[in-house]
């Protein structure tokens, strides 16, 4: 298929690039994931938390999915986040803040929180092992750039010049955009599969309502095998894609989300990525 997908971390220390054209659905979803599991990463390690303590707080032990639903329904979300702000930068009150700047609706707990239930899901889900090479002399960005199978994006991070929130804001934007089409690229019918699931559960944030999706998830995942059909690798990834879809759902995402973004920095401006997961069309 024609086309082209590229994706970029240039970090001080060490780098990735992944330049692809005329890719095969393969190549996309090899880069992709590696872009999914780097953003993430950034943008937690760049928001106004101490990511070190609070992956503590989640234990050491590797977990199921039955496990993981376990380990969520055991969670008072009043308590964990009072125990969170212990390792949250504080939110400016309004007194700090420029005369002319909207009022936050959110707080660097909420990315907190994300984080602790990020490692909750990476005890139960492996993450993509990335080919890190050696810094080079390039400017140094996170950048991806795809026009493959109806998706066109450009979106980037210039990490010489953005502030911290910025670059939170670029990676989590990409990795939004990335999770959406991933759906659709890495298997033909799991974006029906992933939608038929999502309507049955009205969006709206809920802990208990999380709870009920994983419960309900749990019994979904003899189809997503059936669908790898033994491919362990994809059998992976489509788990990942599903769970990141259910947690959303709810409203407690295990990365940063764009929504979260805006709430916290009213000032940034990020374009929502289109999507019609669980939503059907008028």
């Amino acid at each position: 298929m024609e086309g082209i997908f590229s994706f970029k971390a240039l970090f001080p220390e060490k780098e990735v690039c992944f330049e692809h054209k005329n890719p095969s659905d393969k190549e996309v979803a090899d880069a992709a994931f590696s872009a999914l599991e780097i953003c993430r990463q950034t943008a937690f390690e760049n928001s106004p938390i101490q990511l070190s303590q609070i992956k503590s707080l989640a234990g050491n032990r590797t977990l199921s999915p039955q496990q993981l639903q376990a380990a969520i329904s055991a969670v008072s979300p009043s308590r964990l986040e009072e125990e969170l702000r212990k390792y949250c930068e504080a939110a400016k009150t309004a007194e700090q803040l420029d005369p002319l700047a909207k009022i936050p609706k959110g707080e660097p707990v909420e990315i907190a929180f994300s984080a602790y239930l990020a490692e909750l899901f990476d005890k139960t889900f492996s993450q993509e092992k990335i080919s890190w090479q050696k810094a080079g002399s390039t400017p140094r960005e996170v950048r991806l750039v795809a026009n493959y199978a109806g998706w066109m994006a450009v979106k980037k991070v210039n990490l010489a010049v953005a502030e911290k929130k910025e670059v939170v804001a670029g990676c989590a934007s990409i990795f939004a955009a990335t999770k959406t089409k991933l759906s659709s690229i890495l298997h033909k019918d799991f974006a029906a599969f992933l939608e038929t699931f999502l309507a049955k559960y009205p969006e709206r944030k809920s802990f208990s309502r999380l709870c009920e999706i994983l419960l309900a998830a749990e019994k979904e995942l003899p189809k997503i095998s059936s669908l790898a059909g033994g491919d362990k690798l994809l059998e992976n990834r489509l788990q990942k894609l599903f769970y990141y879809s259910c947690f959303e759902r709810a409203g407690f995402a295990p990365f940063v989300s764009t929504d979260q973004v805006s709430r916290i920095w009213p000032e940034l401006k990020i374009p929502k990525p289109k999507g019609n997961f669980g939503k059907r069309k008028k």
